[in-house]
């Protein structure tokens, strides 16, 4: 997993556990103009961005959301042709890609699957790719049961996306989530 050992990224987990994803994207921007190459801040915005449009603003007009969106392409294009080899980058973006593709209209349907898939065949043992992969698929039998599996048996995988901030507390309640449904059956 990406790490959180920088003040700066530490401000942004700050402000993203406040619920201050405005500030915390404003943050992740400076970081980026400074340092392009971070694929972490490029995940945080990306999640950030995301959280914005799922959630609405009051205090944005459709100007800004448009700003927003073009923000989006622009970082996912950018990102993804620097670490479309990357498992993790793959897995963090491509899990959530469904409602950006599905609210934005880009990338092309279908990019999220593709990348999961990618990440899981670049690291087979990783049970959260896994479980993406199959969830993103619509093979909810498989996936919750792989959601089980970690939530039951492998807390270290939850404490991990514990310390990733908003991209690992958004990874975390779905998988929860997939997971209660398991276990309260």
């Amino acid at each position: 997993m990406c790490t959180t050992n920088t003040p700066l990224i530490k401000q942004v987990l700050l402000y993203e556990s406040m619920g201050s994803f405005i500030e915390a994207l404003n943050l992740i921007e400076k970081l980026i103009y400074s340092d392009e190459s971070n694929k972490k801040v490029y995940i945080h915005g990306i999640y950030l961005i995301y959280h914005i449009l799922r959630d609405g603003d009051d205090n944005m007009s459709m100007e800004d959301y448009s700003n927003l969106e073009n923000k989006y392409k622009n970082w996912f294009d950018f990102s993804f042709q620097s670490y479309s080899n990357d498992a993790e980058y793959l897995f963090f973006v491509g899990h959530l890609l469904d409602f950006l593709e599905y609210y934005v209209g880009y990338p092309e349907k279908g990019t999220s699957i593709k990348m999961v898939k990618r990440a899981f065949h670049l690291d087979k043992e990783n049970l959260l790719y896994k479980w993406s992969f199959f969830l993103l698929r619509g093979w909810y039998k498989k996936s919750d049961k792989i959601a089980k599996q970690i939530v039951a048996y492998n807390t270290q995988i939850l404490n991990s996306l514990a310390q990733e901030g908003l991209p690992g507390q958004t990874i975390s309640e779905t998988l929860l989530s997939r997971a209660s449904e398991v276990l309260s059956k």
